[in-house]
């Protein structure tokens, strides 16, 4: 019985090995930054700010009726050449992939799936505004149109707001679901560990003074 229970023991420990080194590969900053949840809530704050830019251009066209080319934005409105030269959305997108990449490891499951799918649709999203920076730069336009574009655009023919709007909506989505599944295994795991610590029939006995009388 004993040695079965070493051996028991010993492929336990083989299983594990591979996530410690897996882990203690990554820099010892990343480590503590991704364990660290001020920096994830200072990440969602960035993430949902980031749609919020992109829902005031929306209503800067949709409902306060400015040029589109003068809707940059919150901080646009404030700066114009950070729109203007493609610098604001693109430093923002880069910033949103790397805390994605960044807070992968701390996802399980369902909830790191979900994650993964935020990774892919914001890479193409960076990718899009990689290609807007390159025309911005060079002074060139893709596929000889007249302004600025991007791959989704020009083939689709969607404005570049409403486009851009829907890729930070699903990015954002993907991003807070996965937190709220996250969020939902770790309170039944809690509970389930609550409930072999302190068994259901004895909370009543538990919480009654000692010497009280049955």
């Amino acid at each position: 019985m004993h040695r079965r229970f070493a051996m028991f023991q010993a492929g336990s420990t083989l299983v594990t090995r591979p996530r410690r080194l897996a882990t203690s590969s990554a820099p010892r900053w990343a480590v503590r930054l991704s364990n660290s949840r001020v920096a994830l809530t200072l990440f969602v704050i960035a993430v949902l700010g980031h749609w919020v830019e992109h829902a005031v251009q929306l209503a800067q066209v949709h409902a306060w009726d400015v040029p589109r080319r003068h809707s940059h934005g919150v901080l646009g409105m404030r700066w114009p050449w950070l729109a203007e030269s493609e610098a604001l959305h693109f430093w923002y997108a880069i910033g949103m992939l790397a805390g994605l990449i960044l807070f992968a490891s701390r996802m399980t499951g369902g909830a790191r799936v979900v994650w993964l799918l935020a990774i892919v649709s914001q890479t193409w999203h960076q990718f899009e505004h990689a290609l807007l920076v390159w025309q911005a730069q060079t002074g060139t336009h893709l596929f000889g149109a007249p302004r600025r574009t991007s791959v989704v655009q020009y083939v689709t023919g969607v404005e570049r707001i409403e486009l851009h709007f829907f890729y930070n909506l699903v990015a954002t989505g993907l991003m807070c679901m996965s937190l709220l599944v996250s969020y939902a295994a770790r309170s039944r795991r809690s509970i389930r560990q609550g409930r072999r610590k302190r068994p259901s029939h004895m909370l009543w006995e538990a919480d009654r003074p000692t010497g009280e009388a049955s």
